[in-house]
């Protein structure tokens, strides 16, 4: 027997459309399944709650949800070697893993977040801990490190392949492959990781050109490619399947690489303000045709709502492609679509799991998609818009 829930309902069909049924409804079965959708013959009220698709954050760091927000305004290298790696070094102790996963997984459930691609740490027992603690859809990734690393945080090349594959063996693509960065990554480790992914079939994620002395780093450890971009390219990491976070200062040269090679993008503009990083050439990217989507990249973003983030995309770029209606397309179908969920959720679809938001703020009638969104998104308090969340039919909040 379904289950029939009213409301308004906004679903995302692309970054320049969403349907929008006022006095709609949606149904789900026992299995959690999305069979139904329509507009009601007759309205029971003249204001509804708005149903809409969970959101989906393809790029956040769980070891830091302590220290999310906290050290804004430091360099990105910097603001690691002082702030991050302290505070991953602690998820050696599994008991620390084991509150900081809950506390992480219910604040993005709290704010509407039922889909992640999230980077662990170094440590095997932490990452099966945080892949076993999921209560949610998403990929979680054994951080590399087997240079440039604190003591803290440091492996060997032959350890990071040793457990990169025993955790892809045992959890097949519910594990990313993950080198953090060029600079944490000999280029041995990236091309035996390659090699994981492929043999696995798991996705890969890592970081991009997010940062100036990022860059220069990668140029001095790495001097025989061309740059960065042609660094993963040469050790096989680019692909369909890859997920590379900012890309905020790739030239001409490296945005082809990454649309010929089928290579996605992570886009954090909280994060890039509050680390100072730069803007993500976005009409660049379209231009090209790479596929991206949103990420909070908690914890130099500050927060895990996603509305945020939809902010901070509209107000970092000017932009016809920076619209309210592509923000939410951005945070939600596309974000599916990049961590490879596109069949599953992302938007209220018949046959789709019922992964859906009931908010607390009404949407007139009269009050276009993009004048609502952009009122959600300017909020000064996330805590207070979503008022349930369903994943798979079943209330989480």
């Amino acid at each position: 027997m379904g289950k029939i829930y009213k409301g308004t309902i906004i679903n995302p069909v692309d970054a320049h459309h969403a349907e929008v049924m006022h006095h709609g409804f949606i149904e789900v079965d026992d299995h959690g399944r999305i069979i139904d959708k329509g507009i009601r013959k007759m309205a029971d009220r003249d204001e509804e709650p708005v149903i809409m698709p969970a959101f989906v954050d393809v790029h956040v760091h769980l070891p830091q949800f302590d220290v999310r927000g906290s050290y804004s305004g430091n360099q990105l290298l910097l603001w690691l070697k002082k702030y991050i790696w302290p505070e991953e070094a602690k998820c050696s102790d599994n008991a620390h893993v084991k509150d900081i996963a809950q506390r992480f997984y219910d604040d993005l459930i709290r704010h509407g977040t039922l889909t992640a691609g999230i980077y662990g740490t170094i440590h095997e027992n932490a990452v099966k801990t945080m892949i076993e603690a999921m209560p949610i859809r998403g990929r979680v990734g054994k951080v590399v490190m087997d240079q440039q690393a604190p003591d803290s945080l440091s492996e060997t090349t032959r350890e990071a392949i040793e457990v990169t594959e025993r955790l892809c063996e045992q959890y097949g693509d519910r594990h990313m492959v993950t080198p953090r960065f060029a600079p944490s990554c000999s280029f041995e480790v990236m091309r035996q990781l390659a090699e994981i992914a492929q043999r696995y079939n798991c996705y890969i994620q890592t970081h991009l050109s997010e940062n100036d002395d990022e860059i220069a780093l990668v140029k001095k450890l790495f001097p025989e490619y061309r740059h960065y971009t042609d660094v993963y390219k040469q050790a096989g990491l680019l692909g369909e399947k890859t997920i590379v976070g900012h890309v905020i200062h790739c030239h001409e040269e490296e945005l082809t690489i990454l649309k010929e090679t089928g290579t996605q993008i992570a886009h954090c503009p909280t994060s890039n303000v509050a680390l100072k990083s730069g803007t993500m050439p976005l009409d660049d990217i379209v231009r090209h045709h790479i596929p991206f989507a949103l990420g909070t990249d908690v914890g130099a973003g500050p927060k895990t709502s996603m509305l945020d983030v939809m902010r901070a995309f509209l107000d970092v770029h000017d932009s016809v492609h920076a619209t309210p209606t592509a923000a939410l397309y951005y945070a939600t179908k596309s974000g599916a679509q990049v961590l490879g969920y596109s069949d599953e959720t992302g938007s209220l679809d018949i046959k789709k799991s019922a992964d859906f938001l009931i908010l607390k703020e009404y949407k007139q009638i009269d009050q276009s998609l993009d004048e609502y969104i952009r009122f959600l998104t300017h909020k000064s308090d996330y805590d207070t818009i979503v008022e349930k969340t369903y994943y798979k039919g079943k209330a989480l909040f």
